[in-house]
């Protein structure tokens, strides 16, 4: 849903100009300083940014400064660097905000230290085993099967012994 936000025409982005190059965060700050403010901007603190018309900044401004993507995976991938939703009501409409403990409007420095959180890799189960190594647990499983059948060969022999006394 658009909201009404301070009006100022989009005139003034390139929409011809190439990708913009640089780390995520660099192409966010990018994205902000260029975007229209009725699209998207910073809160006037400057510690977080609103964006005030999803449709347009979904169609228009993403397309720019990252791959192709629908504004929930640009929202999910804030979250992997650390930003917080925080709610923001303007004219009784919720709009969508985003907060970084760290990054703050004109410090695109900070941006540099802030790192993508990586999923925990699972370990292996098992390391990979050698052909020796499978060999010779093959191996120990066939001896250990044949005293398995050793022990109830005995332990029916005993039982036919014990039937014949009966």
């Amino acid at each position: 849903m658009a909201v009404a936000a301070p009006s100022v025409p989009l005139d003034h982005l390139d929409f011809d100009s190439p990708q913009v190059e640089g780390t995520y965060l660099e192409r966010l700050y990018a994205m902000l300083d260029q975007c229209s403010p009725t699209i998207a901007s910073w809160t006037p603190n400057g510690t977080a940014f609103v964006v005030y018309d999803v449709e347009a900044l979904e169609a228009t401004v993403l397309p720019q400064f990252f791959k192709p993507i629908k504004f929930a995976s640009f929202a999910r991938h804030l979250g992997s660097y650390g930003f917080r939703k925080v709610k923001c009501v303007m004219d009784n409409s919720v709009l969508y905000g985003f907060r970084h403990a760290t990054l703050v409007r004109g410090q695109i420095h900070e941006a540099r230290a802030v790192q993508r959180r990586q999923r925990p890799r699972r370990p292996d189960p098992t390391p990979p085993q050698t052909d020796e190594e499978i060999l010779q647990d093959v191996i120990g499983q066939v001896n250990q099967l044949r005293a398995d059948m050793a022990a109830t060969k005995s332990m029916l022999k005993t039982l036919l012994e014990l039937n014949d006394l009966e």
